[in-house]
């Protein structure tokens, strides 16, 4: 019987993942999966079926909404230790009162109102404040994120349409799909009616796509219903869904910041060290109870003493600092979200950066400079059709839809040529929904093929490759007068000439040709291998634009001692070359660069992993890139023990954004998904100048956070000592030194923020990262404050005689008589 209720369940989860036709038909369709999920097609979910398929299937709750949020780091927070030693204090004054003799209860009582004041105060400004600063950044985060569902929809629920919570839809539900929705859970179309999504929220390939329940009948939470209707069957929600992984796979991913790990070290030890103190206190206190006349402190009593010595070790002013420490950094960001407080802690400690080519160094528009006839001849592409010849015309106008799905081309750069040569090509749309991508055999060039329909009958299969693949592919040319010649040597030479000097410039070529098809052609089906023997019509050659400030902000991060690594996803080394070179990566006085600066990704992790990190000290620019290169990339940097940040954009870089200590996007980032693996969103299109903006503010937080924990662990350890003495002599009430916690709250938040700083100094935005491996505390720091802790605890023991009637306890309770 278990087997037989879990196997729904993982049916479900594999048929939605995988989304292959094949396997839903072998289920019976979706009436047959709605009939294993207990549900009907024609009559929707039974009521009484709701609870069995949320226990097993999981609510619809948003992974992105800041609710989920907040329960994570609230109960990350609980389990803090020393939040935990406040309320075993608290618990200790309750029994101390209780134990009590009648005549110290009311001084007692007002002692423990002052303790359980701290006890409460304390956790709770630590908690608050936290919260609030980090649930205030993830709201800020939030509102870059496209994806926004609808609080209420409607469903068929035993033969009736009902509008139910979002919340509460559930597996096996049938959902009513209008235009403009926001799909809110996965599911596969029952019945549609014109229906187009937009997914490009979660795939970067795509735009809009046409859905009905036989050819691509699978929907998903997130996109967006443009146009049509459909009644769809729930397959997964919340957490289950594609959008809900994406966002569990970010929480999951556990970043943590390397300061707050050292700060959490250094309190621990703290901790160790106040629990060394007590075990002292508890021996003493065993040795005088053979005296009870003498000595008649009660074990709560004690306890309440070695609770206080702990709570001093307690950091109470830093929460509050490091709060106040982030508004103040986020308020100077500017166009800066960031996800998490570690973030801009980690951005304070990068030392290296990898940066796609793509987007932070380039604009992202491609614009096309020249049209070159396969005879080497320049298209005017200011003087239209009459230039050219009408076969030559209409061939080229096709070829240049189909180059739109290049890498290497746009659609704005195809249609800003056609736009200046006044080319109109009738049925587009045909064109483009034939268009699919095709790898070259080393998997590092894309070959972009449609086979269509032509008017007169015949078929015809067009083309975009790079001119490499061209020279290997193309047999045939298309003359200016509308003739086909054969490509001999010569016409190959100038094409080689044209790649060599195009790359040189930053240039890339994309090749247009295509091929007649006939009905007996044996590679009809097959249109990869098609995509040979074939006519070239002409060469594109497009440009990218850099932008403005990309220089700049290299240069910035050589001058703050930071590494910078440019990956692209082309393989022609020439042209990372040059833009390597426009941006400053790559200086004029270091002449050609070796095989060691620029290198093809596959190349670089082919090598032994001694070798690769040999190679990395002199490494600047990786062609070839893949998302998984990326992501090796990032896991060789920090093993090296550097703090790495990832710039990108595209859904290749998902990886790296995951894996990097800091991953930065942008507002304008192709996917959803990809805006939920980055820790940063940058809220204009600044890219590398933000990033740097944001890592020198990221260092001021780090520097000032450091220095305040300084101050904080000397008053920690003062306050430690002064509990521990008066512990140790007595004559002090238990509850009255609470004042040492409460010294150790405040004394460093009033020194600390005296004299503070406004803004990043020219010595800090230079200086070099502050290594993960560096402690705050240096070794001969430790030895000074060992000495000058050993001098007090010393002073403290032999001047009591001198200060024990001081009231210290005022505050709480009247001092009452020495217990010694």
């Amino acid at each position: 019987m278990a087997t037989s209720t879990q196997r729904p369940g993982v049916c479900m989860n594999e048929l939605h993942r995988s989304r292959k036709t094949v396997d839903l038909r072998s289920q019976g369709g979706a009436e047959g999966i709605a009939k294993q999920l207990g549900s009907d097609a024609n009559r929707g979910l039974p009521w009484k079926q709701v609870p069995k398929n949320r226990k097993e299937y999981g609510d619809n709750a948003d992974p992105a909404a800041a609710s989920c949020y907040f329960r994570a780091v609230m109960f990350s927070k609980l389990r803090n230790l020393h939040i935990a030693m406040m309320i075993v204090g608290c618990l200790a004054a309750i029994c101390d009162t209780l134990t009590g003799e009648p005549a110290r209860a009311i001084s007692v009582v007002q002692g423990l109102v002052g303790w359980v004041l701290i006890t409460i105060l304390g956790p709770s400004v630590m908690i608050a404040s936290e919260l609030i600063t980090t649930l205030s950044m993830f709201r800020k985060f939030q509102q870059q994120n496209p994806v926004t569902l609808r609080k209420h929809v409607t469903v068929l629920r035993d033969g009736q349409e009902v509008a139910i919570k979002r919340s509460h839809l559930v597996v096996g539900d049938v959902l009513f799909l209008n235009e403009s929705d926001t799909i809110p859970a996965d599911g596969v179309i029952l019945v549609a009616n014109g229906l187009v999504v937009d997914e490009t929220l979660l795939s970067a390939e795509r735009k809009q796509v046409a859905k009905d329940a036989t050819t691509d009948p699978w929907v998903r939470c997130g996109t967006r219903v443009v146009k049509g209707i459909a009644q769809v069957l729930v397959l997964a929600v919340g957490e289950n869904t594609e959008w809900g992984g994406a966002c569990m796979s970010w929480r999951d991913a556990k970043k943590v910041s390397s300061v707050a790990t050292n700060i959490e070290n250094l309190y621990v030890k703290l901790f160790v060290f106040g629990l060394g103190l007590a075990v002292v206190l508890i021996i003493q206190w065993l040795v005088r109870l053979r005296d009870a006349a003498k000595y008649s402190s009660s074990a709560a009593e004690l306890l309440l003493y070695v609770a206080t010595i702990e709570v001093a070790a307690v950091p109470q002013g830093l929460p509050l600092f490091r709060s106040s420490q982030l508004d103040y950094v986020q308020s100077k960001m500017g166009k800066v979200a960031v996800r998490q407080p570690f973030a801009c802690e980690n951005l304070g400690a990068v030392s290296a950066i990898c940066v796609d080519v793509e987007g932070p160094i380039t604009n992202g528009s491609l614009v096309v400079q020249k049209v070159l006839r396969s005879d080497g001849s320049s298209l005017p592409l200011d003087k239209g059709m009459a230039q050219l010849h009408p076969k030559l015309g209409c061939t080229l106008g096709k070829c240049s839809i189909v180059a739109e799905a290049h890498p290497d081309v746009t659609l704005s750069a195809s249609m800003g040529m056609r736009r200046s040569m006044g080319i109109v090509v009738e049925n587009d749309d045909q064109l483009r929904g034939a268009c699919t991508l095709h790898q070259t055999t080393d998997s590092s060039r894309t070959v972009v093929v449609a086979n269509v329909n032509e008017a007169d009958g015949s078929r015809r299969l067009y083309a975009a490759m790079s001119v490499r693949d061209a020279l290997s592919r193309c047999a045939h040319v298309l003359l200016p007068d509308g003739k086909i010649a054969r490509l001999g040597k010569r016409g190959r030479k100038k094409l080689e000439n044209v790649l060599k000097d195009t790359t040189n410039k930053g240039m890339r070529a994309v090749g247009l040709c295509y091929r007649d098809l006939a009905a007996s052609d044996t590679v009809l089906n097959d249109a990869a291998a098609a995509a040979n023997a074939m006519v070239l019509v002409a060469v594109l050659v497009v440009e990218s634009v850099i932008r403005d400030n990309a220089a700049g902000a290299v240069a910035a991060c050589r001058r703050a001692n930071i590494d910078v690594y440019m990956m692209t996803a082309y393989p022609d080394r020439d042209t990372a070359v040059f833009v390597a070179r426009e941006v400053g990566l790559l200086q004029e006085q270091d002449g050609d660069p070796g095989r060691h600066v620029v290198m093809d990704a596959a190349t670089f992790f082919a090598m032994e992993q001694s070798q690769q990190i040999d190679t990395l000290s002199s490494l600047k620019v990786l062609t070839g890139c893949k998302g998984k290169h990326k992501a090796w990339l990032i896991e060789l940097l920090q093993k090296q023990g550097h703090v790495v940040a990832v710039v990108g954009e595209s859904r290749k870089s998902l990886k790296a954004l995951m894996k990097a200590d800091v991953g930065v996007t942008t507002c304008t980032a192709d996917t959803a998904v990809v805006k939920v693996a980055a820790d940063v969103i940058l809220q204009d299109n600044n890219y590398l100048e933000d990033v740097v903006e944001a890592i020198m503010w990221g260092r001021y937080f780090q520097q000032t956070l450091i220095e305040f924990v300084k101050c904080h662990y000397q008053c920690n350890i003062d306050a430690m000592i002064f509990a521990f003495v008066c512990a140790i002599w007595g004559g002090v009430e238990p509850t009255a030194l609470l004042v040492a916690p409460l010294l150790a709250m405040l004394v460093p938040c009033v020194l600390k923020f005296q004299g503070k700083e406004p803004e990043p100094s020219r010595e800090l935005r230079e200086q070099r990262p502050r290594s993960v491996m560096e402690p705050l505390i240096p070794r001969g720091t430790r030895r000074t404050l060992a000495v000058r802790h050993l001098f007090l605890v010393i002073a403290a023991v032999y001047g009591y005689p001198l200060w024990k009637d001081i009231p210290w306890g005022s505050f709480f309770v009247p001092s009452l008589s020495p217990l010694t």
